[in-house]
């Protein structure tokens, strides 16, 4: 694993690239409602002391950073980001967190150690994987017999998306899946218990929550940042309420 001086020398993000979704997100978040959808979701996965986990896209490192100091897990987080895991090593060494480890890289690559991991997690990262085929192999061969599988994701509906959104998704890199064509590479893989659950009414809340945040003068944003991230909020809570953007709520489990 490479230090992180090694990896900061090779950063292409900085503190600062991140700074206006941090103010939206709360402090080490850069996922969806932050802390406030993170505590729900830990609570609902069951997570158990010495659990491993693999965060994959861990960003700021938030997410694991409750994992470990709620429930006592081993989390292994990895990002193709060099900047974020710098930030994250540097964040968990300020917050005093020791049983957490940071992988500059790519999943489909690395980590060895098959069979090593109790669960497989992401929030909201996948939509930048386009083969999902060779994703959901790589979690089923990283997981223990029994181990699972929870991913926060978006997706699309069965409408066809409209202009605007269709535009977004392509200039931002977003690979987006219905519930049907998500399903399909993981039972391939040969996961059980597939559920792809439809999560878009609490993210439309996580979302209106998000753009009262962004339109309050006493948020930390300069003007520029307000308008440009009420901008990209306004036009996902427009393609939610159309229908054309989901909030899949991934689940699976490699058989015992």
């Amino acid at each position: 694993m490479q230090t992180s001086d090694e990896i900061a020398g090779k950063a292409q993000y900085t503190e600062e690239s991140t700074r206006r979704y941090e103010v939206v997100f709360g402090q080490d978040f850069l996922s969806t409602g932050g802390l406030d959808t993170t505590r729900p979701l830990c609570a609902a996965m069951g997570l158990q002391a010495g659990n491993r986990v693999l965060d994959v896209g861990c960003g700021l490192g938030g997410g694991a950073f409750h994992m470990a100091r709620e429930y006592r897990a081993h989390v292994i987080c990895i990002d193709l980001e060099p900047g974020l895991i710098a930030s994250a090593e540097r964040r968990a060494a300020a917050h005093g967190i020791e049983d957490i480890d940071f992988i500059f890289g790519d999943v489909l690559e690395t980590p060895d150690g098959d069979g090593a991991f109790d669960w497989f997690h992401s929030r909201d990262a996948f939509l930048h994987i386009e083969d999902k085929t060779r994703l959901f192999q790589r979690a089923f061969d990283l997981l223990k017999p029994g181990g699972r599988v929870f991913v926060t994701d978006y997706g699309h509906g069965a409408e066809p998306l409209s202009d605007e959104f269709a535009t977004y998704a392509n200039a931002t890199g977003y690979n987006l899946l219905t519930a049907e064509a998500y399903t399909q590479p993981i039972e391939q893989a040969g996961f059980v218990d597939v559920r792809v659950e439809d999560q878009t009414t609490s993210f439309l809340e996580v979302l209106r929550t998000d753009l009262a945040c962004i339109a309050n003068p006493e948020t930390p944003l300069t003007e520029s940042d307000r308008a440009y991230l009420n901008e990209r909020w306004k036009l996902k809570e427009r393609a939610c309420e159309a229908g054309h953007m989901r909030w899949w709520h991934i689940h699976a489990t490699r058989p015992g």
